[in-house]
């Protein structure tokens, strides 16, 4: 029951509405015309019905973006759609069930790889050959064979070239949000290390002189008060308390300055903003201060590799990025959301390739500590360095 309760609550039936409407398409043309068929000619039509109803089933599984994310399920509806095909070959010496076979090809590519479509494609048409070869005797065969093997490389080319596509124009549209985010911070950090250098002057300068200024006025009003005029005193009186007010401004100048933060927020706002695909939700508290570029650096780099993480391995449409600040620690949190999670994996520790290998060394060298776990939630990664 718990589990039925998550999947509800993560909208587990989720389909594309132009592969809706394009399966649906299909399986209306290639469906329909054979049915009236074997109806007007009173033939039993109730099992290939069944047949056509089960292989819409499948190609909606096979559709659905959420619940059969896992490859291995994929792979158990393909194996079936197969032997679906086989049975409706065995039905009739049409050759009009292949383009089930042809759209089949299309959406595995997409939802399986290449290589996964092409085998599937290599399949159905050796049961093709087989079935009407041994069965039906087709004395048509062999052009029927390349006829369809054509059209069948053709989908298979289309659909290749289109994931290349799609994957390319994800690529440079995270590319270019990266890009965004990075000068932000970049131009930041120059602004920090340009206004300390401006506060090192000041201080080293300015602040000398007005030092040394502040000393002579001293001697000057002192040996004033030896002497019977009044205004001169007050005169070298006020120079001396103006000094005095002028050495404390820049002092306080030269302590903001140094002290100036980064705003690490307005760089993620601007990396989310391009993104393709994946909507992530910020949570930045106001009280998470970072002082630190390396550190702001580093806190960029872990939200960039986790969305590219969420882009590339999964089909994830949400990201959850959080910074906080308690006491004196600041903590970064990051929840990939995964909507068919299988449950034996939850508690583990996933695998760590370069990108989270990565992420953990980068950590590490500012005295970190980073975690990635997989929960019911889906994965999640969190920071945490001492302030």
């Amino acid at each position: 029951m718990p589990r039925l309760n998550t999947l509800m609550s993560n909208r587990y039936w989720l389909l594309t509405p132009i592969w809706l409407v394009l399966c649906l398409a299909t399986v209306a043309v290639v469906a329909t015309p054979r049915l009236l068929h074997l109806i007007t000619q009173d033939k039993p039509w109730l099992l290939e019905s069944m047949l056509h109803a089960l292989m819409l089933l499948c190609t909606l599984l096979l559709l659905n973006e959420r619940s059969w994310q896992k490859k291995r399920w994929r792979m158990a509806v393909l194996a079936i759609v197969v032997m679906l095909m086989a049975a409706l070959m065995l039905q009739s010496i049409s050759n009009i069930y292949l383009v089930y076979s042809i759209m089949l090809t299309s959406l595995t590519t997409a939802c399986l790889g290449q290589r996964a479509s092409a085998l599937f494609a290599g399949v159905v048409m050796l049961l093709f050959a087989a079935i009407h070869w041994l069965y039906w005797h087709d004395p048509e065969l062999g052009l029927s064979v390349l006829l369809f093997c054509a059209f069948h490389g053709f989908a298979w080319v289309v659909s290749k070239q289109l994931n290349q596509e799609r994957e390319q124009r994800e690529q440079l549209q995270l590319s270019h949000a990266e890009l965004h985010s990075t000068q932000l911070l970049l131009s930041q950090t120059i602004a920090n290390d340009e206004r300390t250098h401006l506060a090192r002057e000041l201080h080293d300068q300015a602040g000398h002189q007005l030092t040394s200024l502040i000393l002579q006025l001293d001697v000057a009003r002192r040996q004033a008060l030896q002497c019977d005029n009044e205004g001169l005193q007050q005169r070298l009186e006020q120079c001396y308390q103006q000094a005095r007010d002028s050495l404390a401004t820049i002092r306080q100048v030269v302590s903001d300055k140094r002290h100036s933060e980064i705003d690490l927020a307005s760089a993620l706002r601007d990396l989310c903003q391009h993104l393709p695909r994946v909507t992530v939700h910020l949570d930045i508290q106001p009280h998470a201060k970072l002082a630190q570029a390396k550190l702001a650096h580093c806190l960029l780099r872990c939200c960039q590799e986790a969305i590219t993480n969420a882009l590339k391995h999964s089909t994830t449409e949400h990201l959850w990025i959080r910074i906080a600040s308690s006491d004196d620690r600041l903590s970064l949190r990051i929840v990939e959301s995964e909507q068919a999670l299988d449950l034996d994996l939850v508690g583990s520790t996933p695998l760590y390739g370069n990108g989270l290998t990565g992420l953990n060394e980068r950590v590490v060298a500012l005295n970190g500590h980073f975690r990635a776990v997989m929960t019911e939630q889906g994965l999640i990664v969190e920071t945490e360095f001492e302030d």
